[in-house]
């Protein structure tokens, strides 16, 4: 994660790769959390990446406001 103030406000990039399916949901949904508590704590513009393992196949009900309609 890297920060840099810029004219306008601060900007935060930040690369992030989840737990794989093998890893225990806890894990993964720890994983979350912690990036969730990130994003809310900073106030200026973010961009973030990296390999978040999506799941195509089923959306969970606390998921929906996060993830789009599938479209195939």
């Amino acid at each position: 994660m890297a920060t840099f103030t810029a004219h306008g406000g601060d900007v935060r990039l930040a690369c992030a790769y989840t737990p794989h399916s093998a890893y225990p949901t806890e894990d993964k949904e720890y994983f979350y959390d912690k990036l969730a508590e990130h994003v809310q704590q900073f106030k200026g513009r973010q961009f973030i990446g990296g390999d978040f393992h999506a799941r195509i196949h089923h959306v969970r009900e606390c998921e929906k406001d996060v993830c789009g309609p599938k479209k195939f």
